[in-house]
Formats: C-alpha cells, structure tokens, sequence
C-alpha cells in the first residue's frame, strides 16, 4: 500500500483486518441480523452483536499476527502484552448511527509504541473509503478509486508549561 517502510506490516494488518470486518459489518447493516442491542457500557452506549463479532475478529486477527502486543479495546477488557507495542481498537464507532441506519459508522485501529501513538485507521464501510496516518509520514484519505487526498496538518500548542 504505503511502499516499504516502518510500521508497513502493522499497517498492512491494520487495513486488511479493518476492511474484513468492515465487509462483516456491512452485511449486517443492510440485512439486520445483529443489529438488536446485547448490552450497555458503563456510559450508558449501547453494544450490538455486530460490535462484538468484529471485536473478536479483530482481536484475532491482531493477537495472530503480533501476539506479544496489547490490545485496548472498547468491548472488552485489556489484553496485555509483553512487547511495549500495542493496539487501540473500537470496532464499530457510531453503533448508535449504525443502529439507526445513517452511515456514520468506522471500524478505528491505532498502534503505539512505548504508549506513543504511531500509526492509526479509519475505516468506512459503507463508502469503503479509509483515512490513515503513520507519525511522519502525514496524514490521508483514500476512496475507493485509489484517489489519495493529503490532509493538511496541524501544529498542536505546546504543553511544555502545564503543570
């Protein structure tokens, strides 16, 4: 995708596992089946069967490819890991949106090294359109055209003087 570089095969396993259960997800959007509300979070937001089938299948797919990294997810309770490397995952952001069939849900996946964000993903599955960044690389927006869109970036203020 990116060409080789660091981070590629986290990378590589990040978009591949996003767009998987993002075609999983989207079979259950438009067919139904999974959409009912299993539970409720500590916040009071709902979680759907179609959460925690993409939940597991991402966390499968990371814990097969890099089994010595942590994995946070939404869903679940922390996997710990031993490699100082680790994975953020929300598996179905927008399950509200996606319980009331507007399209404004995404499958995210972030990757740190040493607690320091490297790399993340935003998959859309309804539009199969994905914005990624890797930390030096920039940030993008990809549509399924292969149409690449460089997002401007930011200069974030400096919290050298809180306290």
């Amino acid at each position: 995708m990116l060409g080789d570089g660091l981070y590629q095969e986290e990378f590589d396993v990040a978009l591949y596992t996003a767009q998987f259960v993002g075609t999983i997800i989207t079979d259950i959007y438009y067919d139904g089946h999974g959409m009912q509300q299993v539970a409720r979070k500590k916040d009071l937001t709902p979680v759907t069967l179609a959460d925690t089938i993409a939940n597991s299948y991402i966390t499968t797919f990371l814990r097969g490819y890099f089994p010595c990294d942590t994995i946070v997810s939404e869903e679940e309770e922390i996997i710990k890991g031993s490699s100082g490397r680790g994975w953020y995952i929300d598996p179905l952001d927008g399950t509200t949106g996606f319980g009331n069939h507007t399209d404004q849900f995404a499958v995210h996946i972030g990757f740190v090294v040493n607690s320091e964000p490297v790399m993340g993903i935003v998959y859309k599955p309804t539009t199969k359109e994905y914005y990624w960044a890797i930390k030096g690389r920039g940030a993008y927006r990809e549509s399924p055209t292969r149409e690449r869109l460089t997002l401007p970036s930011i200069r974030l203020p400096s919290t050298d003087n809180c306290e």
